[in-house]
């Protein structure tokens, strides 16, 4: 994408009312790590912002999340190069049951479907206080068997 010039989504800045007063304000995410647009943010536990990364920049095309109330602390959950060939994920969706159940707990954990090159798959990250992220991705494998839809 780099040569054709595109530098990401037309609207990839992020705002957040920290405080709950009605005063949204631009998270600086790009400035902070250099990593463009970002797409889909989501909330996930622990007060962090889930997202795939647009555009241009050393993260291009990988699943990040940043804390909502900084855009601080930034942290990598999957890189295009490890599991899809270099393909960059699209349509992250995160589980909200799963984040919902963990807030209920105190847990901070994450579980996300997304596409690349085609393929489906899904991550779960899950914070251990002394360990830090521990991030895992595995495709979900289809058998598709003809044109029509499977019932």
């Amino acid at each position: 994408a780099e040569w054709k010039g595109y530098r990401g989504g037309r609207a990839g800045d992020v705002f957040v009312d920290a405080d709950g007063d009605g005063r949204f304000e631009r998270l600086p995410i790009d400035e902070k790590h250099g990593i463009g647009k970002c797409a889909a943010p989501q909330w996930v536990a622990g007060g962090r912002l889930l997202m795939a990364v647009d555009g241009e920049g050393h993260l291009a095309g990988a699943i990040v999340s940043v804390d909502a109330r900084t855009g601080g602390d930034l942290v990598v959950h999957a890189s295009p190069g490890e599991w899809s060939g270099g393909f960059w994920c699209r349509m992250v969706s995160i589980d909200a049951e799963h984040a919902d159940a963990c807030a209920h707990r105190g847990e901070t954990s994450v579980r996300a479907a997304f596409c690349a090159g085609g393929r489906i798959f899904v991550l779960e990250a899950r914070l251990d206080r002394s360990d830090g992220w521990t991030n895992d991705v595995r495709e979900v494998r289809m058998d598709w068997r003809g044109a029509r839809a499977q019932d």
